[in-house]
């Protein structure tokens, strides 16, 4: 019996020690493949990543901006806030405006907007502008694209390539190849 108990701990403990070695080496060889491929939060130079945004800023000139995106990085060394599913509701004393796009890109010094991929501009009186992108500059107050725009309303439908468009003045200039229809 005596000889039983000896062979049954010895045994017990041959497993001990395999089912120790066995968790050391799982443990070791996991943590080396962990160290190797460690989450990546955010890219080298974005220093602040956000989600559901909303942006709000009144500038010397009376218009005040409204930007609401699904995420948004920042990028402090460029002075840059970058947007996914922007939306960009600029209120004049004029009017509003609304302009969403799938990205945009906002120039934090120069208040300059650039938006683009599906970008539509409506304005309260209901005109409404199709493009690939444009540009906002909040210098010259102007909105412009080299890319092909459709503008339609209720009473006609315009297109054609390249685009200028004044918020002072409220003078839009299609640039070439443009098409009209009146309904």
């Amino acid at each position: 019996m005596i000889l039983d108990r000896k062979k049954l701990i010895a045994t017990g403990a041959v497993f001990l020690v395999a089912l120790l070695t066995v968790c050391l080496a799982y443990y070791l060889n996991n943590r080396k493949a962990s160290q190797g491929t460690a989450l990546k939060i955010a890219p080298d130079r974005v220093d602040v990543e956000v989600k559901d945004v909303f942006y709000t800023e009144i500038s010397d000139s009376d218009v005040k901006w409204e930007i609401r995106a699904d995420s948004a990085s920042y990028q402090k060394k460029e002075n840059l806030a970058v947007f996914n599913n922007i939306a960009v509701r600029l209120l004049t004393k004029d009017g509003k405006v609304l302009m969403t796009g799938d990205h945009g890109e906002f120039d934090t010094n120069k208040k300059d907007i650039r938006i683009y991929g599906n970008v539509d501009i409506m304005t309260e009186r209901g005109d409404r502008l199709r493009t690939d992108h444009l540009n906002y500059s909040h210098g010259d107050r102007r909105i412009s694209t080299d890319a092909v725009v459709t503008m339609e309303n209720p009473r006609m439908r315009v297109s054609g390539k390249g685009m200028t468009m004044s918020l002072d003045d409220r003078e839009l200039r299609l640039l070439s190849n443009i098409k009209a229809s009146v309904k």
